[in-house]
Order: C-alpha cells, then structure tokens, then sequence
C-alpha cells in the first residue's frame, strides 16, 4: 500500500528533523541510514523515495538543524530582554546548551566533520555565517567583521567545553570566553 503525498511529505520531514538532533548528537557519520528509519517508523528501503543520496539527507537535515537553531536563539535572546550581544553570549556560552548538543548550535556540534565533507556541506556552513555576519550583526549592535569573531570564539569555546571532562574546567572555559568578548 502507498502513501499518500501528504503522508510522504510528513515522513520526510519527520526523517528529516530525527536527523538534525542527531547530527548534532551524534555526529555527521553517527547516525546510520538504518538507524536513522527505524527511528523515523520506516523501512530502510524507503530511504531513496525521500533522498537522492546519503548526502542529500545530510545536507537537508543540516539546512533543517541551522534553521531550528535560529528560531531557538531568537526566542532565548528575548527571554533576556531581547537581541544583545550579552543576550547572546548568555544564550550561547552557558552550561545549558552545552550540556544539550541535540538542541543546540549545529556550527559547534559538527564544524570539525563539515570541514570533511563535500562541497554541499560547506556550502551551508558558509551560508550560515554569512547570515550569522549579515543579520545577526546588527541585532546585536556589532559589526559584521566582530560577528566572526564573536561566532569563532564563541564556537570553539562551546566545542572545548564539551570535550574536557572536568566539569569545573568546562563551565570556566565558557565563562571566560564570555568575559573576554563582551569586554572588548
């Protein structure tokens, strides 16, 4: 039995979106087509009646992940008063979207495996921070050029503050960073 258009376009954004928190859980090469349907409720063999290739997938569940990230950040920077730079690095620099990768910054959750991958993959990454430079910038009152800044160090701050083991290490890595940007 088929399914209707409907019901296909329900399935493929469910897939979809199952993929994007597990990318950022997981990893790009984390998450297995297999696992991936099974999670979704589909059989394996339904994978290419939604995708052209593994990548394919990929690269709309990264689009997908980039696009819940902005939404996420937007509602988190008006909970603290609305868009500023210390609304963001409130948002961004703290022990909560550390401790939650599968809801947090697809930038920090799979930069370093983006950086392997096709030209698809960069693609998206350099359009999300182009975006982030463009509109985000002047949300927070900054320039675009310290929007990079502020972006890579506050990546890469979030990225070694899930790799250390020591908890106290880790929290003082992102509050730190914090400090340093938002005094400069």
């Amino acid at each position: 039995m088929g399914y209707s258009r409907a019901q296909k376009q329900d399935n493929h954004e469910k897939i979809v979106a199952i993929a994007a928190t597990r990318f950022r859980e997981q990893g790009l090469d984390g998450l297995s087509v297999a696992a991936l349907m099974q999670e979704a409720g589909l059989t394996h063999g339904g994978f290419y009646s939604h995708f052209t290739s593994r990548d394919d997938m990929v690269a709309q569940a990264l689009a997908h992940a980039f696009s819940e990230d902005e939404g996420r950040l937007s509602r988190a920077m008006k909970r603290r008063g609305g868009p500023s730079l210390q609304a963001f690095l409130e948002v961004y620099l703290s022990p909560a979207h550390r401790d939650t990768p599968g809801q947090g910054c697809t930038l920090a959750a799979v930069a370093c495996e983006a950086a392997r991958k096709g030209d698809a993959v960069k693609a998206l990454f350099s359009a999300r921070v182009e975006g982030y430079s463009e509109r985000l910038a002047p949300e927070l009152g900054i320039s675009p050029a310290r929007m990079v800044t502020v972006l890579s160090a506050a990546t890469g701050a979030l990225v070694l503050s899930r790799a250390v083991g020591d908890r106290t290490v880790a929290d003082n890595i992102l509050a730190s960073t914090r400090r340093e940007l938002l005094a400069r």
